[in-house]
């Protein structure tokens, strides 16, 4: 197993690499951008109840996972998938 332990110290750290040398100010919550509640709303994702008319199998779905099953079939069985196989949840 290779530890490193050959390599020289300053190409462990990479060249003109070296730690913060106040970890506490480095890791300040201050320095992360705050969240607006509000705008989050935009972020949540829609969610789907795919039920495969073939295998019966339902499974809860995201957009993009709507439409690679949309495309591609049924995960478990391969049917092919229509947009009335979908529902809202």
């Amino acid at each position: 197993m290779f530890d490193g332990a050959d390599v020289p110290s300053e190409r462990r750290q990479g060249p003109n690499r070296s730690p913060p040398t106040d970890i506490q100010s480095y890791l300040s919550v201050d320095s992360v951008p705050a969240v607006n509640p509000d705008a989050s709303s935009h972020l949540s994702m829609s969610t789907y109840i795919f039920a495969c008319p073939e295998c019966g199998q339902e499974i809860e779905v995201n957009a993009p996972m709507r439409e690679a099953i949309l495309s591609s079939g049924c995960p478990v069985c391969t049917e092919a998938a229509e947009t009335a196989h979908f529902e809202s949840s």
